[in-house]
């Protein structure tokens, strides 16, 4: 059964296949890297391997949506 944080997350990953990003600003590098996986890490640990695979904007929104629900991203492989 689907909750609402897996909902969140599969939209995410469905519809950000529609998306490219050619360019990455440097505020959203310092975003993922002070403070998403920072939070992300203090909470739950290691950020997910696939996770890591992900475009940049990507794993700032999952991230996110994690530490909103209070729950970790799945341990995919």
């Amino acid at each position: 059964m689907y909750d609402d944080f897996d909902n969140r997350i599969t939209t995410i990953l469905s519809e950000s296949r529609l998306v490219i990003w050619d360019n990455v600003c440097m505020a959203t590098g310092w975003l993922w890297t002070l403070k998403r996986k920072r939070d992300y890490e203090q909470q739950f640990g290691p950020v997910p391997t696939w996770v890591l695979n992900l475009h940049i904007h990507l794993r700032c929104d999952l991230c996110r949506i994690a530490l909103d629900a209070g729950r970790r991203l799945p341990l995919l492989s």
